[in-house]
């Protein structure tokens, strides 16, 4: 699904802190799809943003899915919004990859959604950024206090 490699592309584009892209940054892989594919840029462009209207406008979604997940799945969401891969995320929670994968699962299906773009702009809408923030502050700071290990 070509529709789906441009937001892979544009979401690794997100967690590597780098300004959003624009210009030839963005338009770079839409030239090389259309070319590949035989189309315009300019089809292709209409095509992957039609797909992606259609299917958030048909997926009906909670209206606010961060409240429904778990401690744990709130960790791995915030995660998963920072950019950070299930393969990234299970040695930082000490869990499994495939603990990691069945949460992923769990919160895009609380949250009706069927990618990781699409709960990352899901968590958006709702006005989440400031919990998420909260959370990966927790869960990325070293550890303070008594129990601390230095």
């Amino acid at each position: 699904m070509a529709w789906k490699r441009i937001w892979d592309w544009l979401l690794r584009r997100r967690a590597s802190q780098r300004p959003e892209p624009g210009g030839e940054e963005l338009l770079g892989p839409l030239r090389k799809l259309a070319k590949d594919q035989g189309r315009s840029v300019d089809d292709v462009t209409y095509e992957l943003l039609a797909h992606s209207l259609a299917q958030q406008v048909s997926t009906p979604r909670p209206e606010r899915c961060w409240p429904t997940l778990s401690h744990r799945e709130q960790d791995v969401a915030a995660l998963i919004y920072a950019g950070y891969t299930p393969a990234q995320i299970a040695p930082l929670l000490n869990v499994s990859l495939e603990t990691v994968r069945t949460h992923v699962q769990r919160i895009m299906r609380k949250c009706g959604v069927h990618s990781k773009v699409e709960l990352c702009i899901a968590l958006e809408q709702e006005g989440a950024e400031r919990r998420i923030q909260w959370r990966l502050e927790e869960l990325l700071s070293p550890p303070q206090g008594p129990d601390a290990k230095g």
